[in-house]
């Protein structure tokens, strides 16, 4: 049986990161705090906007308090041969029958 690696997030939310960071509260307080620290410009890292989301990054958060990265979550990578686009599937040229 293969051993199952153990999968970083390269983002988290806001209130997660002042959970990481060591902040204290419910995390519906946090999301207050969040909101309100966000609004001051006075968040502890930076935000980043994901889609529509507002995200902070991991090697962010490892860079405010010491910890070492690594590597290979520090960047994320993007294989475009994988990517396919949104919408519905094309039909292939393999498929057969002429149309």
């Amino acid at each position: 049986m293969p051993q199952e690696k153990s999968l970083t997030p390269l983002a988290v939310t806001p209130v997660d990161a002042l959970i990481l960071l060591g902040w204290s509260g419910s995390r519906q307080k946090l999301s207050k705090t969040a909101s309100n620290l966000i609004l001051r410009n006075r968040f502890p890292v930076p935000i980043r906007l994901v889609g529509q989301h507002k995200r902070v990054l991991m090697a962010d958060i490892a860079r405010v308090t010491g910890c070492e990265v690594d590597p290979q979550h520090a960047e994320p990578k993007i294989d475009q041969s994988q990517s396919r686009g949104r919408g519905r599937p094309r039909k292939t040229t393999t498929s057969g029958g002429n149309r």
